[in-house]
């Protein structure tokens, strides 16, 4: 159903980007890219998403998509990838005029991601972050723990120092090898 597809949306079972979806110009209506800003697919994509009466997923590779350095995920940090915040509240407004809870909470968790990877990416690039989105690296860290697997956690300590994520890897793989009973519990 479409609550069911929001929410993998956001919490990235399902690729909030454009490429590889076809859709009735109908259910588009009149949804339109915001103009002027960047994660503009945050916005439009889970709204016509929803706006859809039935939605199909395949398993197979169908779209070749190609990095190129000049991409905003591939570049330096910059304020501008705060527009992802933006688009956020602008589906959790969506959303809760919806009623729709279960899609709220889940824009919710991915705008907490969006903040605590941006206040970690900005200091690694040494970028001032604005005073209302600010949190400490310690607080980034934790928040990180706590939202991602351990892959994505050890890509953001590689972006603040490589040891960093080498001695979470070693310390993951020494919990795997002690027996179920031995391990502390977090």
């Amino acid at each position: 159903n479409s609550e069911s597809v929001a929410v993998a949306i956001f919490d990235g079972e399902i690729s909030a980007g454009p490429c590889g979806k076809l859709y009735r110009s109908a259910v588009i209506g009149d949804v339109r890219f915001p103009t002027g800003r960047i994660h503009e697919d945050v916005v439009f994509t889970p709204v016509v998403c929803y706006s859809a009466k039935k939605t199909i997923c395949i398993d197979e590779c169908i779209y070749y998509y190609r990095n190129h350095n000049a991409s905003t995920i591939h570049s330096k940090f910059s304020l501008k990838r705060y527009d992802a915040i933006w688009a956020t509240d602008y589906c959790i407004r969506f959303f809760e005029d919806k009623e729709e809870p279960a899609i709220v909470e889940a824009v919710r968790r991915k705008r907490k991601y969006y903040l605590v990877t941006y206040a970690i990416l900005a200091w690694r690039d040494k970028v001032v972050v604005p005073k209302e989105y600010r949190m400490s690296l310690l607080h980034a860290i934790i928040s990180l723990r706590k939202l991602t697997s351990d892959d994505y956690f050890e890509y953001y300590l590689a972006q603040i120092h490589p040891k960093l994520a080498v001695a979470h890897e070693y310390l993951r793989k020494i919990k795997s090898l002690l027996p179920t009973g031995k391990r502390k519990k977090q």
